[in-house]
């Protein structure tokens, strides 16, 4: 089967003539190197069950979840004092595996579920700022300061199984060990907790 294109959103200007500039990851997957048990996948691509045109029986392809990289605004209206335009950009940086849950949207047909259901990662951290990047204040460069804030998230992927019951349950545990709650389906999605640093690589300030 012929390899498949989708176009992904790169470049937006908005109303007020801001210019938002995004950046993907690359792709982890390759024809010849995916997961051997979709049950246990931790990479950012994904099986589906479908019928190809042209084809007369159900087909198991991969897909890639292309997560961003980056996210880069500029004000193309307004110019620094060096004649450079104002930029801000912000980075994310995904930490351990990616989740995979059984698909039970009732959308999808019995005959088609499987480990399909992208649950994101525990742990996301985002930084703004650009340290490559100054801008002349009165004669002196001024350049960008780093930020941090770390969200972990709940994915739901406690009893991870096609009917819901009987696999592991997975539990996750706040940063200083206070609390412990279980993953739970219902949760997939919500924060969990969050930690805000005095900047890249300083000390937490805020923990929610």
């Amino acid at each position: 089967m012929s390899v498949m294109y989708h176009d992904r959103i790169q470049t937006i200007v908005t109303e007020a003539g801001a210019q938002i500039t995004v950046v993907y990851n690359d792709a982890e997957c390759t024809p010849q190197n995916v997961p051997a048990d979709p049950a246990a996948n931790t990479k950012a691509c994904f099986p589906t069950l479908w019928k190809p045109p042209g084809y007369s029986s159900q087909q198991k392809d991969w897909f890639h979840k292309y997560t961003v990289k980056s996210v880069r605004t500029q004000d193309l209206h307004t110019v620094n004092q060096d004649g450079t335009y104002p930029s801000l950009l912000t980075t994310y940086k995904y930490v351990g595996d990616a989740a995979w849950h059984y698909d039970d949207s009732e959308l999808a047909k019995a005959d088609e579920r499987t480990y399909s259901q992208f649950r994101g990662y525990g742990t996301v951290e985002t930084r703004t700022g650009d340290t490559s990047v100054f801008h002349k204040n009165n004669g002196v460069a001024v350049n960008d300061r780093l930020t941090l804030s770390r969200t972990f998230y709940f994915r739901g992927m406690s009893h991870n199984t096609p009917d819901g019951t009987g696999g592991s349950t997975v539990n996750l545990a706040s940063q200083d060990g206070r609390y412990s709650y279980e993953d739970r389906n219902e949760l997939a999605g919500r924060v969990f907790e969050t930690d805000t640093h005095t900047g890249d690589g300083g000390r937490s300030t805020v923990r929610r």
